[in-house]
């Protein structure tokens, strides 16, 4: 045996035995203080030593624990609210939801079951602090989709994605100043997320059996509140799981998009037989941008924005007209389709209106001053292609706003088509559909029309500097307004020019004039200036039908 004894056994030092070498006795100096002394005056044998020794150190020094040793981990109770927390901060957009515009006390049950969705994986016994880190990205998002649901009133949702990857540089120039205030929120948030979860959840650490019942609850109970439709309507609204359904199904509206080409056309479509001999028909759809009903003058308006328009006999104004949607890449669609807001995958299934004269026998064509996307077919662009010929005056657009030219958007005037339309009117083509999709009063409105319209006198220095779309002053507003004012004005001239074309045809002919959607107000408390979300400004669109004289006393029907 090897023994080490004496300071060392009192210093809690282990005593090691080896089976290898013999126990040997251990001689020690009859004067050394160290050395126990038996009754005969001899020197102890080792054993004899050791067990003197021992109960004296034992009761000296006080036991110490090994280097080793570490403290136990804190249980379910002490790491749970912080797990809580974690939880809290991923699904934080939807607070919002339960409070704006107004409260909705059945959105409480959104915010627990998304909570519960971010805690589902951990129910594979996956560690939590893995899974809590895996959903970081979607924390520093939580800004943005925060302002998202306070300025459009809505959760977010597959268009949202659309128009994000169909933006160009100079829209998003717009928000400039909004999106550097969402990246310094964004920042100290993803940093607290991150001492939360690596501070305060231990590594290894799993969810217990009382936790597993609790998540269950979360995930399973709240739609039991609800019928199927509105617990799948809960589940695409809740952040984060929105984020997932709304990026499904925009990439299946892309899907969508390149395969309408091969669309059925199993229908039949026929002209009309009332056209006398010789007699051409010819309509004009003319699709407006961003024209808000309560800004033109034939509707009610102050100041004179229609004077050409509202002294035309002959033109029908209609009054309760809605949009369909609040952005052009849903409401072009539904305009041209006879889908139902607001599927417009329906919209992306079905024939349009373009290709219904197509079959009817109809020449089609599209012109438009708004830029086609360069390398991918928007829903606008999509159904250019049902005609015959399309030209975008504008050129193309990349939809990721790279430099260069097709990073700017800056676009033909309306006023350019013109030209055009009268060129194909003077083919004398028996039938003619001709659709023109103009940029009307979208942003920026000083660059939608010629100097010469700057009739209500717009600074163009005061409308370039509004980049802030949450925070006008005065003199902004007004400068803005004189300038959408001014679009409109223009958009006035360039109709009535078209049906002045039109007029001298002597055919059967219509001219149908509709925006996509409107345009909110300067004094809108959220997007003043801008559209998107659902107001009264943005909903409320003007629209104008007008009549040949040939149309009149040949379809007296329809006329009336």
């Amino acid at each position: 045996m090897i023994c080490a004894w004496g300071d060392a056994v009192g210093d809690g030092c282990a005593i090691e035995r080896s089976p290898l070498l013999p126990m040997a006795p251990v001689n020690t100096s009859a004067n050394s203080p160290a050395s126990p002394v038996s009754p005969a005056g001899k020197s102890a044998s080792l054993p004899e030593a050791l067990a003197a020794r021992l109960p004296a150190q034992l009761q000296s020094t006080p036991p110490v624990e090994s280097s080793h040793s570490s403290p136990a981990p804190p249980g379910q109770l002490q790491v749970l609210p912080w797990v809580c927390l974690a939880a809290g901060l991923v699904v934080l957009p939807n607070v919002s939801l339960i409070f704006w515009p107004k409260f909705v006390p059945l959105n409480v049950l959104t915010l627990l079951q998304a909570a519960g969705l971010v805690l589902l994986p951990c129910l594979l016994r996956l560690p939590v602090r893995a899974v809590m880190l895996a959903w970081l990205p979607l924390v520093l998002a939580v800004p943005a989709v925060t302002a998202y649901h306070l300025v459009m009133h809505n959760p977010l949702r597959e268009w949202a994605l659309l128009v994000l990857i169909e933006t160009n540089e100079q829209e998003l120039k717009t928000f400039l100043v909004p999106l550097l205030a969402l990246i310094a929120l964004a920042l100290p948030l993803g940093w607290l997320y991150w001492r939360i979860v690596t501070r305060r959840i231990p590594r290894g650490f799993r969810l217990g059996w009382q936790a597993w019942l609790a998540v269950y609850a979360l995930v399973g109970v709240p739609p039991l509140c609800a019928d199927w439709e509105a617990m799948q309507a809960r589940i695409s609204e809740g952040y984060p799981a929105c984020l997932v359904v709304a990026g499904w199904k925009a990439a299946s509206l892309r899907h969508k998009l390149a395969a309408r080409a091969s669309i059925r056309q199993d229908y039949t479509a026929s002209p009309s037989s009332d056209l006398l001999p010789g007699q051409r028909e010819v309509h004009i759809l003319v699709i407006g941008e961003a024209a808000r009903y309560a800004s033109f003058q034939i509707n009610g308006y102050t100041r004179p924005t229609t004077p050409l328009l509202a002294s035309n006999p002959n033109l029908f104004s209609f009054h309760d007209v809605r949009a369909g949607a609040t952005c052009t890449l849903y409401s072009v669609p539904l305009m041209l389709t006879v889908a139902k807001a607001p599927t417009l995958d329906q919209a992306l299934t079905m024939p349009s209106c373009i290709q219904v004269f197509r079959k009817a026998g109809f020449r089609t064509y599209w012109l438009s001053t708004q830029r086609k996307h360069g390398r991918f077919d928007t829903t606008v662009s999509v159904f250019a292609r049902d005609a015959d010929y399309a030209k975008f005056l504008s050129g193309d657009l990349d939809p990721g706003g790279a430099a260069g030219q097709g990073a700017r958007y800056e676009t033909a005037p309306d006023g350019d088509l013109l030209p055009l339309v009268r060129e194909i009117l003077a083919r004398n083509e028996p039938r003619v559909l001709l659709v023109l999709h103009t940029m009307g009063s979208h942003m920026s409105y000083q660059k939608r029309y010629p100097q010469q319209f700057n009739y209500f006198h717009a600074d163009n220095r005061v409308c370039d500097s509004v980049q802030n779309l949450m925070s006008l002053s005065k003199e902004q507003i007004e400068q803005m307004t004189n300038a959408y004012d001014n679009s409109v004005r223009y958009t006035d001239w360039v109709l009535s020019q078209v049906i002045e074309t039109l007029a001298a045809q002597k055919a059967v002919s219509t001219c149908l004039y509709v925006p996509d959607h409107g345009e909110n107000s300067g004094h809108a408390p959220t997007l003043p200036f801008a559209h998107g979300n659902e107001t009264e400004d943005v909903l409320h669109v003007p629209m104008f039908l007008w009549l040949s004289p040939q149309y009149r006393s040949q379809r007296p029907e329809q006329t009336a």
